[in-house]
Formats: C-alpha cells, structure tokens, sequence
C-alpha cells in the first residue's frame, strides 16, 4: 500500500510538462490494494480456503505490472525511479501471492482443522490436485489401509446424503 501511494507521488512528479498518463493507473492500484488488504482480512478470518478472487487478481495484476515495468525501464533513465518503485511492488506481489497461496491448516480453528484436505486447499491446489500427492506418496512408500485415507467431507456422508436423499423423496410425493 505504500509502495502504490509513493508510485503516485513519483508519477505527479517526474514530468510536470507530460500529461500524467500513470497518475490515474497509480490512484487504481492504490485503491485495489486497500481492497486486497480488507479481503484478505476478512476472508482469512471466514474461510477454511485460501482466497480464489485474491489468487487470480494477483497473478493477472504481476503479469500486467511486469510487461509495464519491462517498458518503464526500456525508456532509458527517464522514469528510472518509477520503474525502481514499480518492481518492488511486482516483488511484494509475488510474496502476498506465496503467501495467500498457502493452507490455512495450522490457522484454523479445531472444527474446521478435521477438514480434509480437499476442503482447506485453495485454487492452485485444487486446480493442479496438489492436495492428493501426499496420499500417493504414501502408496508409493506402503501398502495403504484405510486408515491412511483422507476423512470423507462432511457433506458427502451417507447419513446427510440419505437424508436429504429421503427429504427429497418425501417432496416428491406430495
């Protein structure tokens, strides 16, 4: 967040003389991180997952910062401080993103610490299935038992899935 209002400093004051293209970009990026930082407040106090909105913005927003970064610094010393600003931002980024990646396990409370891994795993984990290569792992080192196996989400369990399956079949009915 400082980062995004020394860039507004900086860009209303390298060149009086040019229109202040970046000043507007700055003041957006400015507000967006307020947001990020009230989300992930908010959505790490709520949730058993890592925030998907969170994940995506930042890395579309690292892509789009680095190819703006690239030209800042392709411009020849005339926006060096700019640029030099600009990539510390694109680095704090990267560590939020790293960071905001990861499981909330160890966070949680103790209800939601029995999640399965499924439930606690965020959008890189779910979207690579990162979260079954500890269950392989262990087939690969023994023969499993289905202790090894992962708890079953609650919502899948035969006594919630019958009951709804029967509330379901008592609406039909009538």
């Amino acid at each position: 967040m400082v980062l995004q209002l020394a860039l507004i400093v900086l860009w209303s004051s390298s060149h009086p003389n040019e229109p202040l293209m970046g000043v507007p970009s700055a003041a957006v990026s400015f507000v967006a991180s307020v947001i990020i930082l009230l989300l992930s407040h908010f959505e790490g106090r709520k949730a058993t997952r890592p925030s998907t909105l969170l994940n995506v913005y930042l890395v579309l927003s690292i892509l789009f910062d680095a190819a703006g970064v690239r030209t800042l610094w392709n411009l020849h010393g005339q926006y060096k401080n700019v640029a030099a600003v600009q990539s510390a931002s694109i680095g704090v980024k990267i560590s939020m993103l790293l960071l905001e990646a990861r499981q909330k396990g160890p966070y949680l409370l103790q209800p939601y610490r029995d999640y399965p891994p499924e439930a606690k795993s965020g959008f890189w984990n779910l979207s690579f299935v990162w979260w079954l290569n500890r269950l392989f792992i262990t087939g690969f080192r023994k023969l499993m038992t289905t202790q090894d196996l992962f708890d079953i989400d609650r919502d899948l369990r035969s006594e919630v899935a019958g009951h709804r399956l029967s509330h379901s079949w008592n609406d039909q009915g009538r």
